[in-house]
């Protein structure tokens, strides 16, 4: 009788020890997968952060960047080449101030994940001369009423 109940105690305590060292190893792989995916974040913001001061400073147009051409600084970087690997989305609106415009720039990583990542950055910029006609309006805009500017109070 004490043989059985020692065997009992036993296989409850590797049943115990089993199961802890599951939640651990389940714990670890999922502050792994968290951690890559940041890193990721973070390579998409980088992205979206440089093509909007590139076209800033107009050395990237909106025709690239509708075509979702991005140049890293560094050639060698692998993880910052677009093709293949990273979606680039431009959109334009015209602003309430003149000369400005609101540019959505949207980064999404290029795979078949349940949840890619995404990174969107929203700027009003001035467009350089000539890309002052190249603003789009975005096909969810057309249904919405015309909104003007607020008159000047004096």
């Amino acid at each position: 009788m004490r043989r059985g109940g020692l065997l009992l105690e036993v296989l409850v305590s590797i049943a115990i020890f089993v199961a802890a060292a599951a939640f651990c190893v389940r714990a670890t792989s999922d502050s792994i997968k968290a951690m890559e995916r940041s890193d990721l974040q973070l390579v998409a913001a980088d992205l979206a952060r440089s093509a909007m001061t590139q076209l800033e400073a107009g050395n990237l147009s909106l025709a690239d960047l509708r075509d979702g051409r991005i140049y890293g600084e560094e050639l060698d970087d692998q993880r910052l080449i677009t093709t293949g690997r990273w979606q680039v989305e431009a959109d334009t609106r015209p602003s309430l101030r003149p000369r400005l415009t609101v540019i959505t720039l949207t980064v999404t990583q290029d795979v078949d994940t349940d949840s890619p990542v995404q990174f969107v950055l929203r700027e009003l910029i001035e467009l350089r001369e000539s890309e002052a006609g190249e603003w789009e309006q975005d096909e969810i805009l057309d249904d919405l009423p015309e909104v003007s500017a607020p008159e000047d109070a004096s």
